[in-house]
């Protein structure tokens, strides 16, 4: 009777060591883990890639401007220019409208293709003299010339700006408005980013002849000075 016992002990023991020995997997080696997990589960000590400056290699051939876009800067510049013209006591003095090849120089300079709706706006008006027109609330339209030499000075002298920024417009103390790689306007204050202004130029065109004639309530309206030139107010 004994000795029944003792192999039906002996005899369960194995069973239950058997059973856990099938039942825990072996140790993959730390190697082997991080592969099945797969690459974007590993982690990384890279740093985030900066912004890339490269001034002076931008693409020379012009994107085509669709009708639509074209339409659509013109209305919004001469609802601009109207208003301008009724409402101020001093003439605005725009600079003649740019050709293309200032356009594919300017490109040229500043390192990146510009947007449909930019090179409709330029073929309307190169830039505007000083005290002239500014979009809100004090940014005046760059010249080609203007736009690829700034470029290049915010590529040197500007940490973290994008190479593919595009400055259209500016203020007299390091205050730009840019478009982005998706055609987006946004705002760059000398100590970094500001905020976004607009969803295109088409878009912010729109906005400032709205404003301009009262059908758009925004943070800014506008103003005209003692000496008859169109300024900003914030409300």
């Amino acid at each position: 009777m004994r000795v029944v016992v003792a192999i039906f002990l002996i005899g369960g023991l194995v069973i239950a060591v058997a059973f856990l020995a099938g039942s825990v997997p072996a140790p993959q080696a730390p190697s082997a883990a991080m592969s099945a997990l797969g690459p974007s589960a590993q982690p990384s000590s890279r740093p985030a890639p900066q912004p890339v400056c490269s001034p002076g290699s931008g693409p020379t051939e012009i994107a085509p401007v669709p009708p639509g876009v074209r339409a659509r800067v013109d209305a919004a510049w001469s609802r601009i220019e109207g208003w301008l013209a009724e409402s101020l006591t001093t003439e605005v003095v725009w600079n003649p409208p740019a050709a293309d090849a200032a356009i594919s120089r300017a490109q040229r300079a500043a390192g990146a293709a510009f947007p449909p709706d930019l090179v409709a706006s330029l073929r309307r008006h190169d830039g505007v003299r000083a005290a002239g027109f500014t979009f809100p609330p004090f940014y005046a339209p760059m010249s080609t010339g203007e736009i690829g030499a700034d470029a290049g000075k915010l590529c040197a002298a500007t940490a973290g700006w994008d190479g593919s920024h595009i400055p259209f417009a500016r203020d007299s103390g390091g205050w730009y408005l840019y478009l982005d790689s998706s055609g987006a306007v946004g705002e760059h204050a000398p100590g970094g980013p500001g905020d976004a202004a607009a969803g295109s130029l088409a878009d912010l065109l729109d906005r400032t002849a709205d404003m301009l004639e009262g059908r758009r309530t925004d943070r800014y309206f506008p103003s005209i000075g003692a000496d008859g030139v169109l300024g900003w107010r914030l409300r």
